[in-house]
């Protein structure tokens, strides 16, 4: 039950959410995007620091971060991680059925 939850697992249950609500709008990895003034301005701190942010590097982390959230390869949260999560069977036979996995 929810009150014998962490709060970081609900906050992650509902980040998920989130996502897959998105994803079934049609939000995928290209809305997953800076602006343009990061790969211009120079960048003072991380790896690239003292250069711009490269749209390459930015792809490759995003591809890193997605597989760390348990998505997959365009950012959308895989069946396995909602069932990891306890979401509802309804709202994932939905997600399925909308994004045809």
């Amino acid at each position: 039950s929810f009150p014998n939850r962490r709060s970081s697992d609900l906050g992650e249950r509902i980040f998920n959410l989130q996502r897959m609500f998105n994803v079934m709008l049609g939000f995928d990895r290209r809305e997953d995007t800076l602006p343009g003034r990061f790969y211009k301005e120079i960048l003072k701190e991380g790896p690239p620091k003292d250069h711009p942010m490269t749209k390459e590097a930015f792809d490759n982390a995003m591809s890193e971060y997605y597989s760390y959230r348990g998505w997959d390869k365009r950012g959308r949260p895989t069946v396995a991680k909602l069932k990891q999560l306890n979401i509802e069977n309804k709202l994932i036979e939905a997600y399925v059925e909308k994004i045809g996995i």
